[in-house]
């Protein structure tokens, strides 16, 4: 105890004679670009009513299709060298996307008829999936019709 104050004033006395440390630099991050939003305005096709009623009791098969769909929107419009045919994008939908979101889950199985509903968005924002090139306005309309699917699902 008798120690004691000797202790406080050389804790004192060494926390004044501490060097000075500089403080972080802390760098902003980038903003993220917003993703666009279907215009509130547009009639609901009845092929998107579909993809609704098909999900429309399952909120987590809900948010994990809104996901996938908002960011393979991204990626088609970014990319332009990849997918460069209808069939190619219906490839890179079906076989890639879904199976990487999905794979090992039981989520897909939960929603009998979603498949062939958000199919029908595409085709009907696309006029088809035939095997044609994917021109700019193509490409245009189908992250349009993905932005779509993403936003129903995302009112669930």
């Amino acid at each position: 105890m008798k120690f004691l104050p000797a202790l406080l004033v050389m804790l004192c006395l060494s926390g004044c004679m501490a060097p000075n440390l500089p403080s972080p630099t802390i760098t902003p991050l980038p903003t993220p670009v917003p993703t666009p939003q279907p215009s509130p305005n547009v009639v609901e096709s009845e092929s998107l009513r579909a993809v609704k009623g098909a999900i429309a009791s399952d909120r987590e098969m809900a948010q994990a299709l809104a996901g996938v769909s908002a960011g393979f929107a991204d990626c088609l419009r970014r990319d332009s060298t990849k997918v460069t045919t209808t069939e190619q994008l219906r490839e890179a939908w079906s076989t890639h996307a879904l199976e990487f979101q999905f794979q090992g889950t039981p989520l897909f199985k939960r929603s009998p008829g979603l498949g062939g509903a958000v199919d029908r968005v595409i085709i009907d924002a696309m006029g088809g999936l035939d095997a044609k090139p994917l021109t700019p306005d193509l490409r245009t309309k189908g992250a349009a019709a993905f932005d779509e699917i993403a936003a129903a699902c995302r009112g669930i």
